[in-house]
């Protein structure tokens, strides 16, 4: 959350690599996943990325559309998400896709350079520009079977929901930590023009409450 305070694009980052591909790979992979990908990871010789948000249904699983067909030793993934952070970089995709045999919401390794993977980077962000996230596609994308996440068989229980639960409150102490960063910059920039306008001194509650509905003394 600290580096949050500092960058909020490398807090993020660093959010995807760890919070979200590497603990979901910690926890629902095989063996030899672990050993392939986490030690890696870890050491940024391997970017990752979590792919489950959809353009229409954002990360609502229960109405997730990316299906994963099995065909022999292979599953075919077709689909679209969008907002995937490293999208673009990534050594290795989490994939969630919705099991065509049964309908449980499954996660698959994509790797670098699989046919049918496309990523588009996009562009006009208002904030957290230093992350490149992607819209992508998924065109019957084919994955072996042991690309599967052996552990990952469902989002609605375990180990899908603690992985998000876990992603919201990282993601409401970053929040945190950059509204305090910015109050912090006010403190130091008052009375003084900041691009053409004057920044007025914090004086009090109600200049705080302004620029965020909560507490000071919480921040």
């Amino acid at each position: 959350m600290e580096i949050n305070r500092g960058d909020g694009s490398l807090g993020t980052f660093l959010a995807v690599q760890a919070g979200l591909a590497m603990k979901a790979i910690a926890k629902c992979g095989s063996e030899e996943q672990k050993e392939r990908w986490l030690g890696p990871m870890a050491r940024l010789e391997k970017i990752g990325a979590f792919a489950l948000t959809e353009p229409e249904h954002g990360s609502d699983s229960v109405s997730l559309e990316t299906t994963a067909s099995p065909d022999g030793e292979s599953y075919v993934i077709s689909g679209n998400k969008k907002w995937i952070g490293n999208g673009s970089i990534a050594d290795v995709v989490v994939v969630w896709a919705r099991d065509t045999s049964d309908g449980a919401v499954k996660g698959f390794l994509v790797e670098k350079g699989t046919p049918g993977y496309k990523a588009r980077v996009m562009e006009g962000k208002a904030s957290l520009r230093a992350v490149w996230q992607a819209e992508i596609g998924l065109d019957a994308v084919r994955v072996p079977a042991e690309n599967r996440l052996p552990g990952a068989n469902s989002f609605s229980g375990h180990p899908g929901r603690p992985l998000l639960r876990g992603t919201v409150i990282a993601a409401a102490g970053n929040r945190r930590s950059r509204c305090r960063a910015g109050l912090h910059r006010l403190r130091l920039v008052g009375g003084r023009s900041v691009t053409g306008l004057t920044v007025l001194p914090a004086n009090g509650m109600a200049r705080r409450q302004r620029l965020a509905p909560i507490p000071a003394d919480n921040l």
